[in-house]
């Protein structure tokens, strides 16, 4: 992944969210296995406490998140798509941390909404369209069981053509 230039993102476990020790604590586990320092990535089923996440993060070193997104529907739960700095709610202060906003993710698409691959990849290429149109980043989430052909059949084949020069299916 490192040597074809792709970003190693942090994505600690469920509780860490609010558990200042275990999110360091995990996060070091994965540096010193992969050799590597890290600072961006997401928080587990987007997870996330106003008062203690951001500052978590801030403290051990990152330097993006992508965990504000709707978990149940698409959409832009920070009001953009476009990053911006992250605010210490707890000790009224800026952060270095910046917060990249998720836009949509595959499980709302599928499991929570229900949608067929078809239905999807509408979704999917509105929101690419509309980020696209006011030069916003579109973040999305595709989980690796997404790419399963049988669990998930059609998914595979929305990601590819999201992302194709003709970009239907």
């Amino acid at each position: 992944i490192d040597r074809r230039g792709h970003v190693i993102g942090y994505h600690p476990g469920y509780q860490t969210f609010r558990d200042a020790g275990e999110w360091r604590r995990q996060k070091s586990c994965l540096e010193e296995g992969i050799g590597k320092t890290l600072v961006e990535g997401r928080q587990h089923f987007l997870m996330f406490d106003p008062l203690n996440t951001w500052r978590i993060q801030e403290e051990c070193g990152m330097l993006l998140d992508s965990t504000m997104g709707y978990a149940a529907r698409p959409g832009f739960r920070c009001g953009t798509g476009s990053e911006f700095p992250c605010f210490d709610l707890f000790n009224r202060k800026p952060l270095r941390l910046r917060e990249r906003p998720l836009v949509v993710m595959d499980g709302t698409l599928a499991e929570h909404l229900g949608m067929s691959p078809d239905e999807g990849y509408e979704t999917l290429t509105r929101f690419r369209d509309v980020c696209a149109k006011f030069g916003m980043p579109f973040t999305i989430l595709f989980h690796n069981a997404s790419f399963d052909g049988i669990e998930w059949p059609g998914w595979r084949e929305v990601y590819s053509a999201l992302f194709s020069s003709g970009g239907g299916r």
